[in-house]
């Protein structure tokens, strides 16, 4: 189980978005684009980060999310 914790361990988390009380991130180190439940008063995790894309081949930089959730 991968937490919050363990991601950022290494570093690289670049362009952090919040919507609602899930935080979504791209981890540069680790080429990928995560999110996690978070409790928005304290910024704990609630639940294991989840990895929504994982590619060698792309090395994102930076996010924007639309009104209707679209990355």
């Amino acid at each position: 189980m991968t937490t919050l914790m363990d991601v950022s361990a290494s570093l690289g988390i670049n362009s952090l978005h919040v919507v609602g009380d899930e935080l979504y991130f791209f981890n540069s180190n680790q080429h990928s684009f995560n999110k996690v439940l978070v409790d928005i008063r304290t910024g704990r995790s609630k639940a294991p980060v989840k990895t929504l894309v994982n590619s060698t081949s792309v090395y994102p930089d930076d996010f924007t999310i639309d009104f209707e959730g679209n990355v």
